[in-house]
C-alpha cells in the first residue's frame, strides 16, 4: 500500500479543490486499489465551506477556522507521518492566503526519509522565489507542472518495485 498526502493551498479558489479531485480520479481505488489518498478537505465540512465562502476568501477563512483551526497541526502532521508520497503543490492560488501550512509539511516530510516529495509548479521553480528557497527546493525530491505529471511521476517510480 502507497499512501499520497495532497499538500497545498486550500482557499476559495475552486482550483485549490479541483486539482486534488483529478489526482483522486486518475489514482481511484478500482484501478490502483494498492494506492491510498489522504485529501484533507475531501470532506463535507470542506464541501460547506467552500459553498458558504461563495469565492470570498476572507469568508472562506473564517468558515475553515471555525470548523477546523483547533485540529489543523496534528491532523496534518499525522498526514505527513503516514505518507510515502506528498504531491506538493507550491502554486499560489490566493494574495491574500500564504501558503504557510504546506512549508510546514514540507519540513516535516523532510525529516522522514522514507517519505518523497512530488512539487507542482506551472512555472519555473528555479526562478519563483518560494520554490527557489534552499528550504524549499531541498525538501522537493522532483518538479513536475502539474498533478498530471505528478501521477505520472509516482507511477513510474512504483512500477519500478
Amino acid at each position: 500500500m502507497y499512501t499520497i498526502y495532497l499538500v497545498g493551498s486550500i482557499c476559495a479558489n475552486v482550483e485549490t479543490f479541483d486539482w486534488r479531485k483529478r489526482v483522486r480520479d486518475r489514482l481511484n481505488k478500482d484501478n490502483y486499489p494498492y494506492v491510498r489518498i489522504i485529501d484533507p478537505f475531501n470532506t463535507e465540512m470542506g464541501v460547506d465551506v467552500l459553498k458558504r465562502a461563495n469565492g470570498n476568501e476572507k469568508e472562506f477563512t473564517k468558515y475553515a477556522i471555525e470548523t477546523n483551526a483547533p485540529l489543523i497541526l496534528p491532523k496534518d502532521r499525522n498526514y505527513v507521518r503516514l505518507a510515502d508520497f506528498l504531491f506538493a503543490d507550491l502554486n499560489i492560488y490566493s494574495d491574500e492566503k500564504p501558503i504557510i501550512g504546506s512549508y510546514f509539511e514540507l519540513a516535516w516530510a523532510y525529516d522522514q526519509p522514507y517519505t518523497s516529495v512530488i512539487g507542482i509548479y506551472n512555472g519555473d521553480p528555479k526562478k519563483a522565489f518560494h520554490c527557489k528557497h534552499p528550504m524549499v527546493a531541498g525538501a522537493v525530491n522532483i518538479w513536475v507542472k502539474d498533478e498530471q505529471e505528478a501521477c505520472d511521476s509516482f507511477l513510474n517510480v512504483i512500477a519500478k518495485f
